[in-house]
């Protein structure tokens, strides 16, 4: 599994939402982490999902 990018997916709820780390694939598709998301409100995310992301990013870069 080829990974071209690394960021932040939100999915909206009625109450909440979720933000969830996103492998975005060489191939086109997506897979999302659903057991490292964490919840947010309005336009402010999850600090930690975001921190998250950014290391998961640079270990990609980094390794490529």
């Amino acid at each position: 599994m080829d990974i071209w990018e690394v960021r932040v997916a939100v999915l909206p709820s009625t109450v909440y939402s979720s933000d969830v780390p996103e492998l975005v694939l060489v191939s086109g598709g997506t897979d999302q982490l659903h057991m490292l998301s964490g919840h947010s409100s309005g336009r402010a995310r999850n600090k930690r999902v975001v921190r998250l992301v950014a290391e998961l990013e640079a270990a990609r870069a980094a390794a490529s």
